[in-house]
């Protein structure tokens, strides 16, 4: 059976659904189809519904989901929106106008139904706020298609927009008032309150956060463009956050995503009856120094910054064909979560899952022998002799994830805040060395998985024949802290000057 003849049989079904249930009597439908009554299409005169049933309701969602695997506009609707246009499509072509339902009709419904909803796609640009910094910080930095502002600054360039929005808003309800015959004493007054509540409800919301993140997204319904910005922005703090570890970015968000209380206060009381108070403060955005941005121009992160910036440029346009830069993308989109969990459990399972999405090109029988041998490959510094010592420490690694997703381990076992510790090192450092090996194989290639087997399998080799297993460590508890690139450590150096020049600061203005 073909596609198309596919789509006749299940339009015909929900047709025969409908007149099924039409002369249904109502008490019936309640007392036997409860569920099949909430599933229903627009009745052809437009006045409400009519009851199609739960499996003709599954038939008309899978032919919009072939909708939406149509090249023009895959990734940029809902499910939701198509399902609605196909419904509504369905009912005008073969309910109101009783059309012949065959191979050709229901091809023609297709398209009618993709031009509709072509329709609802829009060019939008977005301003998420969000926190990163605190402190001073550069006007403008950008991470890809990401453009961070102050929002002092944004705020100061944005007034006059704001100013004209709520001019022409008021106009306008006035001048559909006046449409509608319906001005009443006060009117202008009321539309004005209306427009400048909508303008400060914008700006207090906006004064809670530090940054400002602009985003455009193109062709895509409203609802999608707004999620696929939001992403965006949160793949762009991802990068941030992978380059600067956990340590140092645990506090970066977007809008909308929880975090911790910026006060809080703990009761106690002692085996003697007497109780004890504390209290705690914390700030939003991460304390990074003066000079934090000097970090991500120095020689070595520079060149990884812009190809992590190309990478997600091709995520966010949507761009065909760029396996390489998706999983980048992804693996740090798994770092950025972990980052962000309060469990060392689910931090632990989320970090390994992005050292996963880096180095396990499809499925393999022997998976952790892959992993550990890629991820050590991707860890170990060119300029050591011996690489056992990584191969250990990741196997350790995966076999406490191992336990942990097969419930064999305690989610709340002690160790596993330094497993999770040991973790993120890992997988900081193999999403960065991954990174550079995608940046040789051409992040913009389309690359086969067979090609990335071949490429991941090859730096194995290369760096088995500089750094071979010539005496294989037997303690699996080997100290990470040795074994910390060069890069890691450079990083965490730096870091830490940044920190110490911000204390002095303070200290400088108390």
């Amino acid at each position: 059976m073909t596609q198309a003849d596919r789509w006749a049989n299940d339009l015909a079904f929900v047709r025969s659904e409908i007149i099924r249930f039409a002369r249904m009597d109502p008490q019936v439908i309640l007392r036997d189809h409860a569920v099949d009554s909430d599933f229903t299409v627009p009745h052809p005169d437009g006045q409400g519904d009519l009851i199609c049933g739960q499996e003709a309701g599954r038939r008309l969602t899978t032919i919009a989901e072939d909708v939406l695997t149509r090249p023009t506009l895959r990734a940029r609707l809902s499910a939701h929106t198509v399902r609605e246009h196909t419904k509504r499509e369905f009912s005008h072509r073969f309910l109101q106008n009783d059309r012949q339902i065959d191979r050709r009709s229901a091809q023609r419904l297709l398209s009618a139904v993709e031009k509709s909803v072509a329709r609802e796609l829009v060019n939008l640009t977005h301003y998420i706020p969000c926190h990163v910094v605190t402190g001073e910080a550069p006007k403008l930095f950008e991470i890809g298609p990401v453009k961070f502002r102050p929002r002092r600054i944004f705020l100061e360039e944005l007034s006059e927009d704001l100013d004209r929005y709520v001019n022409s808003s008021i106009g306008l309800m006035e001048r559909q008032e006046q449409d509608t015959k319906r001005t009443t004493q006060g009117s202008p007054d009321h539309a004005r309150r209306w427009v400048e509540q909508l303008r400060d409800g914008l700006l207090a919301h906006f004064s809670g956060f530090e940054w400002i993140a602009e985003v455009s997204v193109c062709r895509c319904e409203p609802a999608v463009s707004r999620q696929r910005a939001r992403q965006t922005v949160e793949s762009a703090l991802d990068i941030l956050r992978l380059i600067l570890g956990e340590h140092h970015s645990d506090r970066m968000r977007v809008s909308g995503t929880p975090l911790a209380p910026l006060e809080g206060a703990q009761l106690t009381r002692a085996s003697d009856g007497t109780i004890d108070i504390s209290l705690s403060r914390s700030w939003n955005g991460q304390g990074l120094g003066k000079h934090w941005w000097s970090l991500f121009q120095s020689p070595e992160v520079a060149p990884r910054m812009a190809a992590a910036s190309i990478a997600l440029a091709s995520v966010a346009s949507m761009a065909p064909d760029h396996p390489l830069c998706e999983r980048f993308i992804d693996a740090a989109g798994w770092y950025g979560q972990a980052i962000l969990e309060t469990s060392p459990a689910a931090k632990t399972i989320k970090y390994m899952t992005s050292i996963e999405r880096i180095v396990l090109a499809d499925s393999h029988d022997e998976v952790t022998s892959t992993v550990v041998a890629r991820a050590a490959a991707l860890c170990v510094d060119p300029g050591d002799q011996d690489h056992s010592r990584w191969r250990a420490l990741v196997t350790r690694l995966y076999d406490a994830r191992s336990r942990l997703v097969h419930g064999s381990m305690s989610p709340y076992s002690p160790t596993l805040e330094r497993i999770a510790w040991d973790t993120g090192d890992v997988a900081r450092c193999t999403l960065i060395r991954g990174l550079d090996l995608f940046s040789e194989l051409n992040l913009s290639k389309k690359i086969t998985t067979k090609e990335l087997n071949r490429a991941l399998a090859t730096h194995v080799e290369r760096i088995l024949s500089i750094a071979p297993l010539n005496c294989v460590d037997s303690n699996p508890g080997a100290d990470p802290a040795k074994l910390r690139t060069p890069f890691v450590r450079a990083t965490r150096a730096k870091l830490r000057q940044l920190r110490q020049l911000l204390r002095r600061s303070r200290r400088t203005q108390n």
